[in-house]
């Protein structure tokens, strides 16, 4: 998939279960890519979004991650060096942080012998393990790690992310 000039080549939008009316407020800030949102399928999103959800629903956001994630690999190709946003719904800024994120990410790797595979947001001293660029490799190790039920933090840990 060829890089968008905000360096992101896809988003995954974190809705769960309530996240219905900030979902319009949150896409208008996200840059023109690929983009799946994992929320109920009762939830209402635009023509060019792709709508999933973690299966079973409810088994968190690691899965979810996974999830939109998987609905994104159905319907284009990637390698594994592209990066994926990852953001929740009800931070609807979030979109901004994800092209700094991404820029950051793609222009470390640009240079750099040993390659990052994920540069996640931060509030003050505090890590947001759900807003983050995340390269397609740190994905497929993820949906590997079987993440249901389990939380980001313990999924990245697995994987050899220092979190």
């Amino acid at each position: 998939m060829a890089s968008s000039p905000q360096y992101l080549n896809g988003v995954i939008v974190l809705a769960g279960g309530t996240g219905d009316r900030l979902i319009s407020w949150t896409l208008s800030f996200l840059p023109p890519v690929p983009t799946v949102v994992v929320a109920p399928e009762e939830v209402e999103v635009p023509e060019k979004v792709f709508l999933t959800m973690e299966e079973p629903p409810g088994s968190g956001p690691a899965a979810g991650i996974v999830a939109g994630w998987h609905r994104l690999a159905a319907s284009f190709v990637f390698s594994p060096s592209d990066i994926i946003g990852v953001c929740p719904v009800d931070a609807p800024l979030s979109g901004f942080a994800l092209r700094q994120l991404a820029r950051q990410l793609q222009e470390t790797n640009e240079e750099a012998v040993e390659k990052e595979k994920i540069l996640l947001g931060q509030v003050g001293e505090v890590t947001q393990y759900v807003l983050g660029a995340f390269t397609v490799r740190a994905l497929m190790e993820m949906a590997r790690a079987n993440p249901l039920n389990r939380s980001v933090r313990g999924v990245l840990g697995e994987i050899g992310f220092a979190t």
